[in-house]
């Protein structure tokens, strides 16, 4: 014997209509592309004599995904992100890789972990690529607090119905 109560009656394919109840995206394939745009620009400025150094790979792990659950929306995302960066400074060959090893939905305001490691610590070029490159900081940090702001603006859109 079927029981019917409530104002509807119960589905009989138990059907998730226009995702009320549930759903999830996936948004780490945006967030690793974004992520890419953003840190790829990193570039330290003023180096001498016609030195350079850049971030030329850029590396995300993690999670991201946009939730719905009876008409809320829920962003979350934990990510790690790892740059390599390259260049030449006083005629040397230089690299060394960044971190933000916790890119996170409960990170306030710019307040981003940052790790900085290079090649060879002892080699003055490599002091001095590092010295050119920590001044992008801010604006490294500022670019990820963009993404945050980013995610959450994506998130606000209903998910595709498939």
């Amino acid at each position: 014997q079927r029981i019917i109560a409530g104002a509807t009656a119960p589905r009989e394919d138990a059907a998730n209509v226009n995702n009320w109840h549930w759903s999830e995206v996936d948004m780490l394939p945006w967030a690793k592309e974004r992520l890419e745009q953003v840190c790829l620009g990193v570039e330290g400025k003023g180096v001498p004599d016609k030195g350079w150094v850049k971030v030329t790979k850029v590396a995300v792990e993690g999670e991201a995904s946009v939730s719905n659950r009876k008409g809320k929306r829920i962003v979350a995302f934990e990510l790690k992100v790892t740059c390599d960066w390259k260049g030449q400074v006083d005629y040397d060959d230089v690299e060394g890789t960044l971190s933000a090893p916790y890119v996170s939905e409960d990170v306030e305001d710019s307040a981003y972990e940052i790790k900085w490691t290079m090649k060879d610590a002892k080699d003055d070029s490599h002091k001095a690529a590092l010295r050119h490159l920590k001044k992008e900081e801010p604006a490294l940090k500022a670019a990820l607090k963009t993404f945050t702001k980013e995610i959450y603006e994506k998130g606000q859109k209903p998910p595709e119905v498939s």
